[in-house]
C-alpha cells in the first residue's frame, strides 16, 4: 500500500471540521471556555469530558485519555484502520462539511423502521438476538450482574445480545437500510446487550445496545434520531408514570415493581414522542428518576421546567450517593420500599432550624442568625451516656470556647452563663441553642457510627453486583468452600465453613464464639487466618495477647459488631473473666480510680460494647470450662492423610498452577469482603423453633443448644439474599425479618454432628485420636505375640513411632488418658521409660462425631402436638 503524502494528511485534517462531524453524528456540546465540551461515547461517563479545540480541529477526553484529529476520531467511531479512515473522509470530503451533511440528510431524512417489510425484518433480528441472549453465558452473566437476569424481564422486554454479524437473510437490504447491517456486512451492535423500543401497536421503533465487553462506544442506537417511548403499552391509562434516564435504569424500575415506567435516551434524550405520547395518554404526573448525579439531577431540573411549560406536573427522585435507578435496586432488597419513600412530597418544615454550615473530619459548624457554632472532640467511640465536646461560640467579633457535655443540663447551663458574661449574648437563646445543637450532634455520631469505617473503601457497581450475585447463588455454601480451596486451604471444610458462619454472626445481637484447638503448628492459626482472611478489615481486631484488663478500655476500639481475634488461648488468660462477661452479657463495664482535672482522684467508668464474635487459637488440652461452654470447640485435623494432602498443596505453590491459584487469592477474597458488606443486620425468626429436638440427659447441653440454634440462625442470614424480607409491628414499631427454611436446619443438623457432637465426648478429639492409635498399634502387636491387646505393654517411643505424632502430642494426650483412666502407668525399671498398659476396650471409632437427637426436616411438618410433646417436653403447642 502506497504511502499517504504527509501533505495530503495535513491538508485534510485541516480541511474537514471536526465538530460539526461530530454534531452531525448526534453529540451534543457545550461551551468550555474557547472550546466545546460533550460526553464522550468511548467510556461510560456522567459529565462532559471529551473537549474540542475548533482552532486546532483536535479532540481530546480527559476521562479516557483518547483524542487526536478528525482520522483518530472516525478510526475510533467505526473501528476501522487509519488507512480506511483517511480513503472514507477523502471520498466523502464536503465542501463544507456542513453543507454536504445538509444535503444528505435531505436525501435520506431519518433511517426509520417504516415500511411492513422493514418491520418484518427488524423484528426478525430481534427474535434472532433475543434466542442468541437465552444461548450465551456471556449475556446472562452480564445481566445477572445488573440484576436483571430474570426470565421475565427478558421475556416482558424482548431483550437480546448481538455477538457477530447477523446471518443472512431475505431482509439483508432491510436491515442495512434500518441500519443493523453497518459497512461491509458488519454488525452495527457488536457484543452488546440488545433492547428494543416497542410502541403500544407492537411495532418496533428503536434499537438500543449496550456494550457488555467494556469496549467502546459503551452506547449505540440505530442511526438518526431517536424515535418512540420505551414500555408504552404498560403506560396506557396510567395517572403517573415514572421516567428514568436510560433504557437498563428503566428496567431495573421495572424489576422493582414500578409497571408504569419508562425512558429517555439518556440526558438529553427525552424526545417529543415523549411529550406527544403524555399529553395524548392524558399523563397528569411524571416522577423523573434520572441518575443522582451533578449531569443527572441537571438534566432533570431542565426537563421539569419543560414539562412544566406544557402544564404536565413533575416531580424528580434524588437517588442516594450519586446513585443511578440500577445501583440502587441492586444495593437495597427493600428498593420498592425506599423508591415509595423518595416518591413521597415531604411538606417543608417551617420553624427556622440551625443550619449545618460545614462537617468536616475535623469539626461541626452551625450558623444561625448573629451567632455561629464550631463543635470540635466528637467521638464515634464513645459512650452513649455521655455527648462531650467543644464548643468555640462566636457573636460579632467577640467569642467564647469550653467543654460541655450536652446531655448534661448542668453543663449546659455553665456555658450559657459564662458565654453571657463573656459575650454579652442571652443566655436564654444559648441554652435553647444548645439543646437544639445536643440532638443535631447526636445524630451526626449516631451515622458516623453506622458508616464504614474509613479505612473501607465503598463498593464499585460491579463489585456490588458480583456479591449479590454470589450471595443468591442457590450452591452459595459449596461455593464458599471452593473459594477457601482457591484461597490456598485444603480439606478442612466443616471447620472453614463453621467459623465463616460464626464470623457473619459479629452482625448479629447474639453472635457465636470460636476456639480452634490443635497441637503445636498443626494448622490452627492458618486455619483462623483463612477465614479472617474473607472479612473486611475493618471489621476485625487482632491481638496476639491480652492483659487482665486490657478489653476494659478497648472503648476507643469500638468492638461493637466486631471479630476480637486472639491468636492464643494461653495470651488471652489473664482477660478470660472479661471475655467470659463479654459473650454472656454483650458488654463489659469498669470503675477505675484516677485523678480528675483538679488533681483529686475520682472514679471513672469505662464500658465497653458488644456483641462480639471472638476468635481464639489453643494448643492447651486443658481449657477454662466456662469459656469452652460459651464456644463452639474446632478441631484440626491432624491425620496423616491431610498432612500428605497439605504437602501436595505446599508443593503446588511452587508450580504455574500454584502461581495462578494465588493470583485467584485476591479476586476471591475481594469477592468476600464485598458479600460481607453487602450482609444487613436482618433479624432471624424461626417458624421450626418449637418442634426442634436436642439431649438434655446433661446440663451443659443448655448451652450446646443455643450454640445449635446459634448455627441454624446464622446459616439464614447468610442466606438473607435467598429468603423473602418480611416485617412485623412490635409496639408500634416494624421489624423486618427472614425466617428459618428447612434446608438452614438439615446443614445446621450435619455441622452440628461434626461440631457438638465432640463436646458431649469427655475426651477431647487429638485425645480420642491417640486412643484409637494405641488400640490399633496394640492390635497389631497382639497378632505377633499372640498376647491380648489389653495385657500388652507399650511405650511413648513405639506409639510415636507408630502414628508419627512428636514426643509432646504424645505426652499431653497419653497424660490425659492416664488422668482419665483409659491407660495404667507403670514404673519402668530403672533407667529405663515408663511403660503403659490399656485399660479401655470401648468403641473408639465414631463417637465424636454424632449428635444424636436431633429431628429430621424432611419430618418436621409431620409431627402432631401429641408426638412432639414427647420429644420436645417444653413444646406446648
Amino acid at each position: 500500500m502506497n504511502r499517504i503524502p504527509d501533505s495530503d494528511l495535513a491538508h485534510l485534517k485541516q480541511q474537514i471540521p471536526l465538530l460539526e462531524l461530530m454534531k452531525a453524528e448526534g453529540l451534543n456540546f457545550s461551551r468550555h471556555g474557547k472550546d466545546m465540551a460533550t460526553r464522550c461515547p468511548f467510556h461510560e461517563e456522567k459529565t462532559a469530558s471529551l473537549i474540542v479545540t475548533p482552532e486546532e480541529n483536535l479532540w481530546h477526553c480527559m476521562g479516557c485519555g483518547k483524542g487526536g484529529s478528525v482520522i483518530d476520531w472516525v478510526m475510533l467511531r467505526e473501528g476501522i484502520s487509519f488507512f480506511q479512515a483517511y480513503h472514507r473522509l477523502k471520498k466523502n470530503n464536503p465542501a463544507p462539511l456542513a453543507a454536504k451533511r445538509k444535503t444528505m440528510t435531505e436525501k435520506k431524512p431519518r433511517l426509520a423502521i417504516t415500511t411492513e417489510t422493514q418491520q418484518k425484518a427488524a423484528g426478525w433480528a430481534i427474535e434472532h438476538y433475543h434466542k442468541n441472549l437465552k444461548e450465551s453465558p456471556k449475556a446472562l452473566d452480564y445481566l445477572a450482574m445488573r440484576g436483571l437476569d430474570d426470565l421475565s424481564i427478558v421475556e416482558n422486554f424482548r431483550l437480546g445480545y448481538s455477538s457477530g454479524p447477523l446471518p443472512s437473510s431475505v431482509y439483508d437490504k432491510d436491515l442495512k437500510e434500518i441500519g443493523l447491517i453497518a459497512e461491509g456486512g458488519r454488525s452495527h451492535f457488536y457484543e452488546s446487550l440488545i433492547i428494543p423500543v416497542i410502541d403500544e401497536k407492537g411495532h418496533i421503533t428503536e434499537i438500543y445496545g449496550r456494550r457488555i465487553d467494556d469496549k467502546t462506544p459503551a452506547h449505540r442506537y440505530l442511526p438518526g434520531p431517536h424515535r418512540g417511548v420505551f414500555n408504552a403499552s404498560a403506560l396506557i391509562g396510567q395517572e403517573e408514570i415514572i421516567l428514568a434516564e436510560s433504557l437498563i435504569d428503566g428496567i431495573s424500575l421495572w424489576a422493582m415493581g414500578f409497571k408504569n415506567v419508562t425512558a429517555s435516551f439518556g440526558t438529553e434524550g427525552f424526545t417529543r414522542d415523549h411529550l406527544e405520547f403524555i399529553k395524548a395518554q392524558g399523563i397528569k404526573k411524571v416522577h423523573i428518576a434520572y441518575d443522582g448525579d451533578k449531569s443527572g439531577i441537571s438534566a432533570a431540573k431542565r426537563l421539569q421546567e419543560k414539562l412544566k411549560s406544557n402544564s404536565i406536573r413533575s416531580s424528580i427522585i434524588t437517588f442516594p450517593d450519586s446513585m443511578d435507578a440500577n445501583s440502587f435496586y441492586l444495593a437495597y432488597p427493600d428498593s420498592k420500599k425506599r423508591l415509595i419513600d423518595l416518591m413521597a412530597e415531604k411538606p417543608s418544615i417551617a420553624e427556622p432550624q440551625p443550619i449545618m454550615a460545614k462537617v468536616d473530619e475535623r469539626d461541626i459548624f452551625f450558623q444561625l442568625a448573629g451567632r455561629s457554632y464550631r463543635i470540635r472532640g466528637l467521638s464515634s467511640k464513645g459512650p452513649d451516656h455521655h455527648l462531650k465536646v467543644n464548643i468555640l461560640l462566636q457573636v460579632d467579633n467577640l467569642s467564647y470556647i469550653d467543654s460541655v457535655d450536652l446531655y448534661s443540663a448542668r453543663s449546659r447551663k455553665s456555658f450559657a452563663l459564662m458565654a453571657e458574661d463573656e459575650l454579652g449574648f442571652d443566655r436564654g437563646k444559648i441554652m435553647t441553642d444548645l439543646s437544639d445543637l445536643a440532638s443535631k450532634v447526636e445524630k451526626i455520631r449516631d451515622d458516623s457510627r453506622t458508616k464504614p469505617d474509613e479505612k473501607s473503601s465503598p463498593l464499585a457497581a460491579k463489585e456490588k453486583a458480583k456479591a449479590l450475585e454470589r450471595l443468591k447463588d442457590p450452591r452459595l455454601v459449596e461455593r464458599i468452600i471452593s473459594d477457601f480451596k482457591t484461597s490456598g486451604v485444603v480439606g478442612e471444610s466443616t471447620n472453614l465453613l463453621v467459623g465463616y458462619l460464626a464470623a457473619i454472626t459479629r452482625k448479629m445481637d447474639r453472635p457465636l464464639a470460636i476456639i480452634i484447638q490443635s497441637s503445636s503448628s498443626a494448622g490452627k492459626s492458618s486455619l483462623m487466618d483463612a477465614v479472617l482472611a474473607m472479612i473486611p478489615k475493618e471489621d476485625r481486631v487482632e491481638y496476639s495477647a491480652m492483659t487482665g484488663q486490657s478489653l476494659f478500655y478497648l472503648g476507643e476500639k469500638d468492638l461493637k459488631h466486631k471479630i476480637l481475634a486472639i491468636s492464643e488461648e494461653e495470651g488471652a488468660e489473664q482477660a478470660s473473666y472479661a471475655l467470659k462477661l463479654m459473650q454472656s452479657e454483650g458488654a463489659v463495664t469498669i470503675a477505675s480510680t484516677g485523678k480528675g482535672k483538679d488533681g483529686r482522684h475520682e472514679t471513672h467508668e469505662y464500658q465497653v460494647e458488644g456483641p462480639i464474635m471472638l476468635f481464639m487459637t489453643t494448643t492447651s488440652v486443658d481449657l477454662d470450662e466456662e469459656l469452652v461452654n460459651r464456644c463452639l470447640l474446632l478441631s484440626v485435623n491432624e491425620t496423616r492423610e491431610q498432612t500428605e494432602a497439605i504437602h501436595r498443596l505446599q508443593r503446588e505453590e511452587e508450580t504455574l498452577a500454584g502461581l495462578e491459584r494465588s493470583a485467584r487469592r485476591h479476586g476471591v477474597i475481594g469477592l468476600h469482603h464485598a458479600m460481607q458488606k453487602l450482609l444487613r443486620p436482618v433479624k432471624v425468626i424461626n417458624p421450626y423453633a418449637e418442634k426442634l429436638t436436642f439431649q438434655s440427659h446433661k446440663t451443659r447441653t443448655r448451652r450446646d443448644h443455643k450454640k445449635y440454634l446459634a448455627i441454624i440462625r446464622a446459616i439464614a442470614f447468610l442466606h438473607q439474599y435467598q429468603r423473602p424480607h418480611k416485617t412485623h409491628e412490635i409496639g408500634g414499631r416494624k421489624i423486618t425479618y427472614i425466617e428459618v427454611a428447612k434446608e438452614d436446619i438439615r446443614l445446621a443438623n450435619r455441622l452440628a454432628h461434626e461440631v457438638l457432637g465432640r463436646s458431649l465426648d469427655e475426651l477431647p478429639p487429638h485425645t480420642r485420636r491417640l486412643l484409637a492409635e494405641i488400640k490399633s498399634f496394640l492390635k497389631e502387636k497382639s497378632i505377633s505375640t499372640g498376647t491380648p491387646p489389653l495385657n500388652q505393654p507399650f511405650t511413648r517411643k513405639e506409639i510415636r513411632e507408630f502414628c508419627g505424632l512428636s514426643h509432646e502430642q504424645v505426652r499431653i494426650h497419653l497424660d490425659r488418658l492416664v488422668e482419665m483412666e483409659y491407660v495404667l502407668t507403670h514404673k519402668g525399671k530403672r533407667g529405663q521409660s515408663f511403660v503403659y498398659e490399656l485399660l479401655f476396650d470401648g468403641d473408639t471409632e465414631g463417637r465424636s462425631t454424632h449428635l444424636p437427637g436431633l429431628i429430621d426436616p424432611n419430618n418436621i411438618d409431620e409431627i402432631s402436638s401429641s408426638k412432639l410433646q414427647v420429644l420436645n417436653p417444653s413444646y406446648r403447642g
